[in-house]
């Protein structure tokens, strides 16, 4: 498998993509680092994406997209 990060130069973000199985490039995802409050949780991010959410003061994961938030008990937050 074919993929590609590339690493926003003093901004602590990495992207991903890697070529599907029929040989295209999928779309670059965001791999976490993301923060902020509860009302500012990223909509456009993808099933995997974690964030560090300063309202619980706690990172938490996107389970599916577009918004079921867990914790790391599984607990929807």
């Amino acid at each position: 498998m074919h993929r590609q990060e590339f690493r926003v130069y003093n901004y602590n973000q990495i992207w991903n993509r890697y070529v599907n199985t029929s040989g295209a490039w999928t779309a670059w995802v965001r791999l976490g680092g993301g923060s902020g409050t509860t009302a500012n949780r990223p909509t456009a991010a993808t099933a995997g994406y974690c964030y560090y959410d300063t309202t619980l003061g706690r990172p938490i994961w996107l389970t599916t997209t577009p918004n079921v938030w867990i914790n790391s008990t599984g607990t929807v937050v």
